[in-house]
């Protein structure tokens, strides 16, 4: 056969797999507008995929960087940041461009989104070859240049959710399940806690109680490219739709056939008219923020993400104040996981009720968490404490920045969604990667890392942005969403308790009262088996390993020092005695002279004298309980009340934490044992001598003996121990399970209460 009768064949048979593939790469598959379940799959898997390498990468730099490789958190912390926040800063670059080229070979939003998945995996190859521990710098700019074509394709994704896709908030809520599984799923429970942590399964990295970081690296960089592989065939697989926003959608007409301003101030003033041709970039751009409700949203986007800067050094707080390392940190990653996917309700929610008063709530809410999260911290509540607020914190600041994102997608102007929306986004991400990232580097500077401060100055994110969220003018929402989901509801639990509370015997408002009693009663059922398994959740592990033992021990150490000096009556010495460091057992003067003047009549003449002992607190088992001590004797001591076994502790889980006892230790019992300068007075009152012309002299010797108990850190190993490792996650399962219960019970209760068509 020749070639030319081959070529025919192919390009006559309409079934060739060959024009299918080229089909599929060229157009699509599936139409992302018209199939409202594809459209979710869609953009869970690509954010999904998006969401695992950042993630990945942020917990690599900021957790293990810090902790196992020693890189210090005022490098690594803001370097991380910058260099991953650039490439999300300079997005109006790419917005433009989307918007100047929309005639591609491969679709007009579609097209840039596909090269973006593509090149995003390209540039992320190299990261597999570099170790962040010797090469931060050069790990951090090769990690942020990877970022630049991801960057490319969420803009075209962002100008495809303004153009073409409905329920902006229940996407947001994808989006952000999507986030969850690749921020917090398969970093948090398979890498940190299941590779790192050993929880809830042994892991297969460690050996012998160490963990093989190396090959966790390797293994997790498989997972990222396996995870954005999948990303790049669902962007071939789907095909643009009809426009759903924009000028000319009343009548129905295609992008090509828009009605079109006659002058650009016309088009500037009016959102339903194009832009006339030739129009500069600078003046669409300046007429999609021509409103006031658009520049309130920019001052959001870049004021409220304060929370976020700040939020980044948690991490850091964990390591250097709970004195948690890598594998604490990791084992605990589970937690995360659970409030990510709390933090998806909030968006889901604002497609039903008014977008503009949920926003407003998820503010205080968030607000409010990161206040009391301050409040324990200044306090030093224990960790457990701690952790269950930071919960709240960030299942809250979820809600208000992800419903955030389906304002932002209301309020962008559509003739330009890619020059719009990338305004929006980037602001908000020189804010928390930038702006917030930095403020937060010089405050923990300046104030010695006190980390109370920052989380303080986080509530004025919140706070900020409720207030300019008041003023903002949001699009008309269709409120019979909810109350055709509202109806669905009670037509299923009427379906579910008609039998047993007979419900077809009461008028509707009996039925909806009785309805949600029983949901009540069921709530709290369930929120007492919740507390029920709450009470027992602690788990036991045996891990075989090397045990490390860590305590603080207390050695008694003797000072000693002597003075001599000639002296006779009216003559008086003195000794200073260093005692700074506190932890003082006892203390022993004695006097003693010798060679005295020659008198032949009276060759040991018996000298009298006063020896006071001051210490600097009045804390002393010397007679009463006097600053200072004095006797006519040839020696005094003085016993405080320390016992040298309250320093002695064992069972630390780490070197900071026994340190950190130590020195409370110090500062709270030391002030009761006279720290600071202890003084020796010696003065000679008289000479024993009968003669009153003659001043006799003699040498007299002071010798001090003080006892002090210093006590140290101390580590000891035992080789091949079996570890019983405890965990109580009470606690955390209290507040993890039964807030979702306590807020699910009154909110289904309001909603079968509620009348239908009201606000």
């Amino acid at each position: 056969m020749s070639d030319e009768v081959l070529e025919a064949d192919l390009v006559d048979d309409e079934a060739s797999p060959l024009q299918d593939f080229r089909g599929l790469v060229k157009s699509g598959k599936v139409d992302i507008c018209e199939n409202s379940k594809f459209r979710y799959l869609w953009f869970f898997v690509v954010y999904t995929a998006f969401a695992m390498p950042l993630s990945f990468y942020n917990q690599w730099a900021i957790t293990v960087g810090q902790s196992e490789y020693g890189l210090s958190k005022f490098l690594i912390v803001p370097l991380f940041f910058w260099a991953t926040g650039i490439p999300f800063w300079i997005r109006p670059v790419w917005g433009v461009t989307l918007d100047k080229y929309t005639d591609n070979p491969l679709g007009r939003r579609r097209h840039w989104i596909v090269l973006g998945v593509f090149g995003h995996i390209i540039l992320l190859l190299p990261l597999a070859f570099i170790n962040v521990g010797a090469s931060p710098w050069l790990w951090c700019i090769v990690l942020g240049l990877a970022l630049i074509p991801r960057v490319i394709a969420e803009q075209g994704i962002a100008a495809l959710m303004v153009e073409y896709l409905p329920n902006p908030g229940s996407i947001g809520a994808t989006i952000s399940y999507a986030y969850r599984i690749g921020s917090s799923v398969i970093p948090g429970l398979v890498i940190m806690s299941w590779w790192m942590g050993g929880v809830p399964f042994g892991s297969p990295f460690i050996a012998d109680g160490v963990v093989d970081f190396d090959g966790i690296y390797f293994a997790s960089s498989i997972l990222v490219f396996v995870g954005l592989a999948a990303a790049a065939i669902f962007a071939v697989m789907f095909r643009e739709g009809a426009r759903l926003r924009g000028p000319g959608i009343d009548e129905g007409a295609d992008s090509d056939s828009m009605p079109v301003a006659d002058t650009a101030e016309e088009a500037m003033n009016d959102r339903d008219l194009d832009w006339p041709e030739d129009t500069p970039w600078w003046v669409k751009l300046r007429g999609a923020f021509n409103n006031r409700t658009a520049m309130l949203g920019l001052g959001v986007a870049l004021l409220m993400p304060i929370g976020d800067g700040m939020e980044s050094f948690f991490r850091s707080y964990q390591i250097e104040v709970w004195g948690w390392d890598t594998q604490k940190i990791a084992s605990w990653s589970w937690l995360f996981v659970i409030a990510g996917f709390l933090g998806i309700i909030g968006p889901l929610i604002s497609d039903y009720i008014d977008r503009r008063k949920s926003m407003l709530i998820w503010a205080v809410l968030a607000g409010a968490s990161y206040a009391a999260f301050t409040v324990t911290s200044v306090m030093g509540l224990g960790w457990q404490v701690q952790l269950g607020v930071w919960l709240l914190v960030m299942i809250f600041s979820d809600w208000l920045i992800f419903t955030f994102l389906a304002t932002i997608v209301e309020i962008a102007d559509p003739r330009m969604a890619a020059s719009s929306m990338s305004v929006f986004q980037s602001s908000q991400a020189i804010a928390a990667t930038g702006i917030f990232i930095t403020l937060g580097t010089v405050l923990l500077i300046l104030s010695d890392s006190y980390y109370p401060l920052i989380w303080g100055v986080a509530i004025l994110g919140p706070a900020i942005g409720f207030f300019l969220i008041r003023q903002m003018e949001y699009p008309e929402q269709d409120s019979g969403r909810l109350d055709e989901f509202s109806s669905g509801l009670k037509a299923t639990l009427a379906t579910r308790f008609g039998g047993p509370l007979k419900l077809d015997t009461l008028e509707p408002n009996r039925q909806n009262q009785r309805m949600a009693l029983a949901i009540g009663v069921v709530g709290i059922i369930l929120l007492a088996g919740i507390v029920g398994l709450a009470s027992v959740a602690e788990v036991d592990k045996e891990v075989i390993g090397d045990l490390e033992s860590i305590s603080t021990v207390a050695k008694e150490d003797l000072f000693e020092d002597s003075s001599t000096e000639r002296m006779g009556p009216g003559d008086s010495m003195s000794i200073e005695i260093d005692a700074s460091n506190g932890s003082i057992l006892s203390v022993v003067v004695t006097v003693t002279s010798s060679n005295p003047s020659f008198n032949p009549l009276n060759p040991n003449p018996d000298f009298t004298w006063d020896l006071t002992l001051s210490a600097p607190q009045a804390v002393m088992m010397v007679g009463e309980n006097t600053s200072s001590s004095t006797v006519q004797a040839d020696e005094i001591s003085a016993t405080t009340e320390l016992d040298i076994e309250v320093y002695n502790k064992s069972g630390f889980d780490s070197e900071s934490e026994a340190q950190s006892w130590l020195d409370d230790r110090k500062g709270d019992e030391d002030t009761m044992y006279a720290a600071g300068i202890w003084i020796v007075d010696l003065s000679i009152t008289g000479d024993g001598d009968g003669n009153p012309l003659q001043n006799r002299q003699a040498d007299f010797t002071i010798e001090v003996s003080l006892s002090q108990a210093n006590a140290t850190v101390e580590t000891t190993v035992v080789e091949n121990t079996t570890i019983t490792q405890s965990e109580d996650f009470g606690p955390m399962l209290l507040g993890v399970g039964g807030l979702p219960i306590i807020v699910l019970t009154g909110g289904v209760c309001w909603l079968v209460m509620r009348e239908e068509e009201s606000d």
